[in-house]
């Protein structure tokens, strides 16, 4: 009766929405169970043995690949071409079932690369955890993360960097041209802003790729010219008072109301 309700059992393959794939050769014990692995990965000139099951649990894509109709479902062989198998035996070892495994600064960013390829979303979301509380906002995370789709860091660091965009100008001077058409749209009405003129419809991608030192520049001058017109204006009401007749206390009026002026465009 046990061997019979075993045989009725539905494959992982079906379970998970696919059709089975041809069944490959594997060692099992007189209970009909095993542990053993069953799968081959190859990646560069080493080879994995590893559990299809785990690989099947944590991703989409590699479940696609061992319950079609693929030649790696037949064969019981995947070949990963252009990875490094140093990044893979990490991937493997950080998805095993009850790892201690832990993520540093090492290994996070190229296990969010193998996490978005292969659709792993626990671990990727503990690499964006990780991100978000070890590394400082920056104009590179913010690529990093669009590239990635890790949206809460993406909105952490487009957060930080349009509240103080001068802090990053050196980022933004080595880094703009490269940056993506989202981040760029997604930063320039702030760069607009840092550049004391009106926002506007940001011109199209490669035009602002091309004209970047021009950008930039615009930026820094802008920035510089008013901090000048600051200081500049910071002495008006004084220099007035100074200027006009003490008579009906027309210096001190004139040097009040210019004072409420600059208060009111928020000029100390």
């Amino acid at each position: 009766h046990l061997e019979r309700s075993r045989s009725r059992q539905p494959s992982l393959c079906i379970a998970m929405g696919s059709e089975p794939a041809a069944k490959r050769p594997r060692v099992s014990s007189a209970s009909g169970f095993s542990a053993d692995t069953d799968l081959q990965v190859v990646v560069e000139d080493e080879v994995f043995h590893v559990h299809s099951l785990v690989l099947m649990l944590v991703s989409p894509v590699f479940k696609n690949m061992l319950c079609g109709n693929l030649v790696e479902s037949q064969e019981g062989k995947i070949t990963l071409h252009e990875k490094d198998k140093e990044e893979f035996r990490v991937f493997l070892t950080a998805i095993m079932p009850a790892s201690t495994f832990e993520l540093t600064a090492a290994n996070v960013e190229f296990l969010v690369r193998w996490t978005d390829e292969y659709q792993v979303e626990g671990l990727k979301t503990k690499c964006e955890e990780f991100l978000m509380t070890e590394e400082p906002a920056s104009v590179a995370s913010l690529e990093f993360a669009s590239k990635f789709h890790l949206e809460r860091l993406q909105k952490r660091c487009s957060e930080e960097i349009k509240r103080d965009v001068k802090k990053y100008m050196d980022e933004l001077i080595r880094l703009g041209p490269k940056l993506s058409a989202e981040v760029l749209e997604e930063l320039w009405p702030c760069l607009c802003q840092a550049a004391a003129v009106d926002p506007s419809e940001m011109p199209p991608v490669e035009q602002v790729r091309n004209m970047w030192p021009f950008v930039v520049n615009s930026i820094k001058s802008g920035r510089d010219e008013l901090v000048e017109l600051h200081k500049e204006l910071r002495t008006w009401p004084s220099s007035m008072a100074y200027l006009l007749p003490a008579s009906h206390q027309a210096n001190a009026k004139a040097s009040a109301w210019l004072q409420r002026k600059l208060d009111g465009l928020k000029i100390t």
